[in-house]
């Protein structure tokens, strides 16, 4: 499965770059739904990640690890970055700013509901991601 949102901008960026013509049948992916856009928004493996290096960390008995639950935030908000504008990369076409953007955000709030190194009501956190999650698949990317 391709990771990038299927948008109409998109195939006809794809479909007609104007320096050749196609004869015969063009097979054109459908445009993604909401819950195709929602299961791309999330990055699931940069969570995954993040949820066994918060797991290793928990784990130290070196009670002082704020720093390193803040640089692997950070690290993971980078990579978040870096890994979905990889995967979401099409040939002649812009970058997926759109969703590399709602990706990064995704990711903030799952750490967010996952406690350190943010230190909320885990209630607060789990409406926040609740709300995030749903009104995510509402974006349509142009």
């Amino acid at each position: 499965m391709n990771r990038r949102v299927i948008t109409r901008s998109l195939l006809n960026s794809t479909v007609t770059d104007g320096k050749m013509t196609a004869t015969g049948t063009v097979t054109v992916p459908p445009l993604d739904t909401y819950y195709d856009r929602l299961l791309k928004y999330i990055p699931a493996d940069v969570v995954a990640g993040w949820i066994t290096v918060k797991g290793i960390i928990s784990s130290a008995s070196n009670a002082n690890t704020d720093k390193v639950y803040w640089i692997c935030f950070i690290a993971g908000v980078i990579f978040t970055i870096l890994w979905t504008y990889k995967i979401t990369y099409v040939k002649g076409s812009k970058p997926a700013w759109t969703q590399i953007i709602i990706a990064t955000i995704a990711y903030f709030i799952w750490v967010i509901a996952t406690g350190k190194p943010f230190d909320i009501e885990p209630y607060i956190g789990s409406l926040i991601l609740i709300g995030y999650t749903i009104g995510a698949g509402l974006i349509e990317p142009k």
